[in-house]
């Protein structure tokens, strides 16, 4: 793939989320184990992930969309990968991995500070938290 056909496949609208519910899944910061999962040999809850001792759904559901998206959009991507589970938990590794931690007084120095303050500013859940998350899909 060429990397002129890799910036047209990474800016393709059809594989984003909607925006809204790209920022506010973004904003999940996960929930702690249980006793009985922390003692546990496999660290497993249904529709989550696991990433560094905490459970991530709305990261989770992230991940789950832009596989759908890829999939409803296969002549993109002919050869996805046969275990969705494994690629939307990659996936959703990835997101945790490369989202930042903004304070809302700093935002300003992310290129898409402007877009993100936006979105909080219409988020029903996130107005009170004196920072958020910002990934760029």
């Amino acid at each position: 793939m060429s990397s002129s056909t890799k910036i047209e496949f990474i800016n393709n609208r059809l594989l984003h989320v909607n925006k809204q519910t790209w920022f506010d899944h973004l904003q999940d910061v996960g929930d702690d184990m249980t006793e009985e999962e922390k003692t546990a040999s496999k660290k497993t809850r249904v529709k989550q992930v696991y990433f560094k001792g905490r459970f991530y759904k709305h990261i989770y559901e992230l991940a789950f969309n832009f596989y759908t998206n890829l999939q409803k959009n296969e002549y993109l991507v002919p050869k996805l990968p046969k275990n969705k589970f494994d690629t939307i938990k990659c996936v959703s590794e990835y997101m945790l991995l490369n989202c930042a931690k903004f304070l809302i007084a700093d935002v300003h120095n992310h290129p898409e500070g402007a877009v993100f303050l936006e979105l909080r500013a219409s988020s029903e859940k996130n107005n009170k938290n004196d920072s958020i998350f910002i990934l760029s899909q």
